[in-house]
C-alpha cells in the first residue's frame, strides 16, 4: 500500500508544485498610512494621500526631491497606472495601483520565490521548472523510507497545489506568468483565489469531513487546549463559543457553511483603497468625467506626491 502511494505521487511530480506554507488564516486589512487623513478639526492631511498613493517607504523617498524631480517621477507612475493606455486613469486602475503599493511585501516575497523557480528566466513558469526546483531534488530513497502518514500528507499537498495552480492560471495555458504566480503564492490576497483559499482552510479545519464547521471544530482551530493542567476554557474562548452563533453562523443552522467560512477568513469589509481612489479622483477631476487625464494629475501633483519643499512646509505646521 505504502509503495503504491509513493509511486502514485512520483508519477505526477512533473505536474506538481511545492506546498505553500500556511500563515494566519484570517486576512487582516492594513492601514494605508499611519497618519490620520483628517485632524481633529477636520483639516485634510495630504501626507495620508501621499502614503496611500506611493506606499509609506516610497513616500519618504520623495523628501529629498525638488518639485521638478517629483513631477518627473509622477509622470512615470502615471504610465504604470494607465494599464489600458487610453491616456486616462480610471477608478479601477487607481484603486488597483493603491492596493499594489500597499502590498509591496507580497511582491518582495514573490520576487524571492520567482527567481528560484523561473529557471530559464523567460518570464513564464512551467510545471517542469517548478518541479525541477522543488520535488526533483527529493531523492527516491527518502520517499521510500517515509512513514505512510507522511506519504499521505505529501500526496495531499500535491493535490492542494495542483488545485491552486489551476485557479491561479487565469489564461489557462498551464503555465504561470509573474502576476499569476503572485496569486498562487498569496491566494488570500487575490479575489479570484478566495474560493480556493477558503476550501484549503476548510479542509484543514473540518475534521469530520462533513463539508461544514461545527463550533467545536472552530474552537479547536483557534485554541489549542493544553494537554493537562487546565480543566476549563479561558473566558475569551467561552466568548468565542457564544459569538459563533451570532457572528459566524449567520443562518443559524448550528454550523459554518462555505460562504460563512469565507466571510470569516476574508471579510467583505470597507475597501480603503477604493475609498482613496474615489477621494483622489474627486479632488483632481476638473472636468467631472470620473477619471483623471495626465494633465489633471500633473496639475494637482501635490495631491499625489510630496517634494522636499512640501514636506518642509508640513514639518513646520
Amino acid at each position: 500500500m505504502k509503495q503504491c502511494l509513493i509511486f502514485a505521487v512520483l508519477s505526477v511530480l512533473a505536474l506538481q508544485s511545492f506546498g505553500v506554507p500556511n500563515n494566519d488564516r484570517v486576512k487582516e486589512s492594513k492601514p494605508l498610512s499611519h497618519t490620520d487623513h483628517y485632524d481633529a478639526d477636520g483639516n485634510h492631511n495630504a501626507g495620508y494621500d501621499h502614503d496611500a498613493f506611493l506606499g509609506e517607504d516610497e513616500s519618504k523617498s520623495f523628501s529629498g526631491l525638488t518639485e521638478e524631480q517629483s513631477k518627473e517621477k509622477l509622470g512615470t507612475i502615471i504610465d504604470k497606472i494607465d494599464k489600458d493606455r487610453d491616456g486616462s486613469v480610471n477608478e479601477k486602475e487607481l484603486s488597483e495601483w493603491i492596493e499594489k503599493q500597499q502590498s509591496k511585501f507580497i511582491y518582495k516575497d514573490s520576487d524571492h520565490h520567482w527567481k528560484i523557480h523561473d529557471v530559464n528566466g523567460d518570464g513564464t513558469l512551467t510545471w517542469a521548472e517548478y518541479n525541477q526546483t522543488t520535488y526533483s531534488s527529493l531523492p527516491l530513497s527518502t520517499l521510500i523510507h517515509m512513514p505512510e502518514d507522511e506519504v499521505m500528507h505529501f500526496a495531499k499537498r500535491v493535490h492542494k497545489d495542483k488545485t491552486r495552480w489551476a485557479a491561479a492560471d487565469v489564461n489557462k495555458d498551464e503555465n504561470l506568468d509573474y502576476e499569476e504566480f503572485v496569486a498562487f503564492i498569496h491566494a488570500e490576497e487575490r479575489k479570484h483565489m478566495y474560493d480556493v483559499y477558503t476550501r484549503e482552510q476548510m479542509d484543514e479545519i473540518d475534521k469530520d469531513r462533513d463539508g461544514k464547521l461545527s463550533v467545536d471544530e472552530y474552537i479547536a482551530d483557534i485554541y489549542k487546549r493544553p494537554a493537562e493542567g487546565v480543566e476549563e476554557d479561558p473566558d475569551w474562548v467561552k466568548q468565542e463559543r457564544e459569538s459563533f452563533g451570532i457572528y459566524r453562523d449567520r443562518n443559524g443552522d448550528g454550523f459554518m457553511d462555505f460562504a460563512e467560512v469565507k466571510e470569516w477568513l476574508i471579510p467583505t469589509e470597507y475597501s480603503a483603497a477604493e475609498a482613496e481612489a474615489k477621494h483622489l479622483i474627486y479632488e483632481s477631476d476638473k472636468n467631472k468625467d470620473k477619471m483623471l487625464s495626465r494633465e489633471e494629475i500633473m496639475e494637482q501633483w501635490e495631491t499625489f506626491v510630496p517634494s522636499r519643499a512640501l514636506m518642509a512646509e508640513r514639518d513646520e505646521l
